[in-house]
């Protein structure tokens, strides 16, 4: 598999909550998030551990 994230420092602007690709779209604090697939879990362990620097496994 192979995915791009993008790390987001600063936002504007309102989130629409529904689109025609989205439903129920929201932020969520790190505490709080819905239960979530091993990917994602994954990608925010490797944020944990980020330095600035490019991550490839």
């Amino acid at each position: 598999m192979f995915s791009v994230v993008f790390r987001v420092d600063r936002w504007s602007g309102s989130l629409l909550a529904e689109t025609d690709e989205t439903r129920d779209a929201r932020f969520f604090p790190l505490s709080e998030l819905p239960p979530l697939r091993p990917v994602y879990q994954e990608t925010l362990a490797d944020l944990d551990a980020f330095d600035g620097t490019l991550i490839v496994k």
